[in-house]
C-alpha cells in the first residue's frame, strides 16, 4: 500500500490557507471545475519547498510521468487532473496501491480509481478562508 509520509499539508496563497489532513498513502480529492484542486496544485508549486513533492499534470508526457514516478522515493506525488493524466500511462491502480515508497494526492473529477475509497476520497470545503478536506466517510 502507498505509504503515509505526510499526514498534514499546510500552505497559503494570498488570503487562502490550506490545512489538508491526509489519512493514508493515497488521497483523492474530487470536485467539479473551480473547487480548488488546481489552485492547490499551483500553490504547492510555489511553496512545496517544505515538502518532498513531485508535482505532475498534463504538461508531462505519459513516458515522463512513468519515469518520474518509478524513480521517486519518499515523495508526496501530487497529480492534477489524474483522471486525464494517468490513463495514458502504466501507472495503474495496482501500481499506485502497491507503491510502498511514495504517497499520492490525486486531484480528479472522479476519484474511485486507483484504489481510493470513501475514507480516503474527499472534497475541499472552505471556512473563513481556510480550505480543508471533507472525506466522504468517517475515520479509517
Amino acid at each position: 500500500m502507498a505509504k503515509l509520509i505526510y499526514n498534514r499539508l499546510q500552505c497559503h496563497h494570498g488570503p487562502v490557507n490550506f490545512d489538508i489532513q491526509l489519512r493514508s498513502g493515497l488521497t483523492a480529492v474530487t470536485g467539479d471545475s473551480g473547487t480548488g484542486k488546481t489552485f492547490l496544485y499551483k500553490t504547492l508549486e510555489d511553496c512545496c519547498m517544505d515538502y518532498d513533492t513531485l508535482l505532475l499534470n498534463e504538461r508531462y508526457s505519459s513516458k515522463q510521468i512513468e519515469l518520474l514516478i518509478r524513480h521517486a522515493e519518499n515523495e508526496l506525488i501530487v497529480i492534477d487532473n489524474a483522471d486525464l493524466v494517468l490513463p495514458g500511462t502504466q501507472m495503474n491502480e495496482q501500481y499506485i496501491r502497491e507503491d510502498t515508497k511514495n504517497q499520492y494526492l490525486l486531484f480528479s473529477r472522479g476519484g474511485y480509481a486507483y484504489g481510493a475509497d470513501g475514507t480516503t476520497i474527499g472534497r475541499f470545503i472552505c471556512n473563513n478562508n481556510t480550505v480543508t478536506i471533507q472525506y466522504l466517510r468517517g475515520r479509517l
